[in-house]
């Protein structure tokens, strides 16, 4: 009788956890918020533009990346990882918060001027470096100077072992 009952009262607690599994998942899809139609294409470009600022020998095969990018950003196993990663951060009574924030006007705003914040930030950074370039240029003589200095007491004391 308690082996039965044990065995009824756990697959009642399992079935009930994997129902809140479920529910946990499907809250997190539904934040899931991936651009879709001009947004996406915009991602898409920036995305590869990046690589191909980085590696210019790349330029030739920048219609594979923008397909493979297309297919890997929409595949079910991305958005699917996504609301994985989305589980592990936030409870299911967090991620229904979320989406209610998500259904907010604000927040419609907030996605849309996101990309012109990040453009802007970006060019603000740009800005502040380009005025900082004599101070990063001290910084660096000072590296330079530090690493003469260091190779030079090296060489009077053969603190590394190397052969002179």
């Amino acid at each position: 009788m308690i082996k039965r009952l044990t065995l009824i009262l756990a697959l009642s607690f399992s079935t009930n956890l994997l129902a809140n599994d479920i529910e946990h998942f499907e809250a997190a899809l539904a934040v899931v918020s991936m651009p879709e139609g001009e947004k996406f294409e915009e991602m898409i470009q920036g995305i590869v533009n990046q690589q191909v600022a980085s590696d210019p020998s790349i330029r030739p095969i920048r219609r594979a990346l923008e397909i493979f990018y297309r297919e890997t950003f929409q595949s079910d196993e991305f958005i699917h990882g996504i609301a994985n990663i989305q589980m592990d951060l936030f409870s299911y009574e967090e991620l229904l918060q979320i989406k209610e924030m998500m259904d907010l006007p604000i927040f419609k705003k907030y996605e849309e001027i996101m990309p012109t914040f990040m453009t802007r930030n970006m060019q603000l950074g740009q800005q502040v470096v380009a005025l900082k370039q004599d101070r990063l240029k001290e910084l660096i003589n000072a590296e330079h100077e530090r690493i003469e200095k260091l190779q030079e007491l090296d060489q009077q004391m053969n603190l590394t072992g190397s052969e002179q």
